[in-house]
């Protein structure tokens, strides 16, 4: 067995153990911590996809590994942004990356250094079309981001709309996930110039049957 394969096979174990153990699992912290931090870089898109989705875990335990998250986002930030980050092979990858980020921010944020950069940011990663799970918790957190009127989004409604679309026109999103997402970015359009909606919606004729579903 590689030793790649056997690294993603620790990873989602650690994965499972930060997800069933919770703050408990802190117990065990200097065990992967340091392995669960330099995958993040790895060579292996299998190997990131299982480390991003194991820090984006850990992430929900609260403080108990705060400072450790928020150390993360940069290297996952960077991991995310290179140019091959959406080639076929490192997409699934790059997905839980920016997934990741987003729950990062969602339960740490008021402890995020410069969070509403890093938003911003972060919403020029989008679409997240993909991985199915990924894009249920970008999605609505994106929305949470719409409701608020965060700058992140006010400031790049075209960049929302888009990656929006995207997600509905390949089911990546479903169910009350797309209502919520698609309730909140209707009501994002609605803060243009009708002149600068129609033209941002002209901009879309062969989704035009998911427009009309989700944004009449």
């Amino acid at each position: 067995m590689k030793i790649s394969t056997l690294k993603v096979c620790g990873l989602w174990i650690v994965s499972d153990l930060l997800e069933y153990g919770g703050s408990e699992s802190a117990a065990w912290k200097d065990i992967f911590m340091t392995t669960v931090a330099e995958s993040l870089n790895s060579a292996h898109a299998s190997v990131r996809h299982a480390a991003f989705y194991a820090v984006g875990v850990a992430s929900q335990n609260g403080n108990v590994y705060s400072d450790f998250c928020i150390a993360c986002l940069e290297p996952i930030f960077k991991m995310a942004s290179i140019p091959d980050a959406r080639a076929d092979e490192n997409a699934v990858a790059t997905e839980n990356a920016v997934a990741a980020i987003a729950k990062i921010c969602h339960r740490l944020g008021a402890s995020v250094p410069n969070l509403d950069v890093l938003l911003q940011q972060w919403v020029c990663l989008l679409p997240v079309v993909q991985d199915d799970e990924a894009a249920a918790y970008v999605y609505t957190f994106l929305s949470e981001l719409v409701r608020n009127r965060h700058p992140s989004v006010v400031h790049q409604v075209p960049k929302v709309f888009d990656s929006v679309v995207q997600a509905l026109a390949q089911g990546s999103i479903a169910g009350e996930t797309a209502e919520r997402v698609s309730v909140a970015t209707r009501e994002l359009l609605g803060s243009m110039s009708q002149a600068d909606a129609n033209a941002l919606l002209s901009k879309y004729p062969s989704d035009m049957g998911i427009i009309k579903k989700w944004f009449s």
